[in-house]
């Protein structure tokens, strides 16, 4: 599970659970959710009750404005007769909105990089293939775009943006609108 902080501060968490014969059934006594960072053994979510949308379907809503941006180990606990069964999920919350503030931070005299030779990439609307001229643009250097590489840039008018980098190095490259090739491993 991911939650963005950006567009979602809060979000329902679904589980189900299912008795015996593998059908959806409520549990005899409680369905609980515990949320805990991921290093750590002290809950940021207490265990608290979900709550009951159908037959064997709960929900808790967990409010993500208070959260670190980070990893965290969500725990479902269902109590059904004599059987205690927790289930354990992966849940990353981050912030893109604010992984784009400290970006322009990291990379305000970050220029064009500091690699061995230029490497133009070309930026282009994937509706229409038409280049994008004016469009901001950046590199990283992971998959989840919290990494800069040179400084963020505006495409040429020809689409185009120029950074100097490294070979057998593995960067991504980035824009803040939709339609355009986004996250795309470059490595040169």
């Amino acid at each position: 599970m991911r939650i963005d902080k950006k567009y979602n501060l809060a979000k329902r968490i679904w589980a189900t659970w299912t008795n015996i014969s593998g059908n959806t059934a409520d549990p005899d006594t409680s369905a609980k959710i515990t949320i805990y960072p991921a290093d750590s053994n002290i809950a940021n979510v207490a265990q608290t009750d979900m709550i009951r949308f159908a037959n064997g379907v709960y929900y808790y809503i967990l409010n993500a404005n208070p959260m670190i941006p980070g990893q965290y180990s969500v725990h479902f606990n269902f109590v059904d007769g004599a059987v205690n069964q927790t289930i354990i999920q992966d849940l990353d919350v981050i912030d893109t909105g604010e992984a784009l503030s400290n970006l322009d931070q990291k990379v305000s005299e970050a220029g064009n990089g500091s690699g061995t030779f230029d490497w133009v990439e070309y930026f282009y609307d994937t509706n229409s293939g038409a280049a994008e001229e004016n469009l901001l643009v950046w590199l990283t250097t992971d998959a989840s775009g919290l990494v800069p590489y040179g400084a963020r840039k505006r495409t040429s008018s020809g689409g185009t943006a120029t950074w100097k980098i490294y070979k057998n190095v593995t960067y991504y490259k980035w824009t803040e609108k939709s339609t355009i090739c986004v996250g795309t491993i470059i490595k040169a």
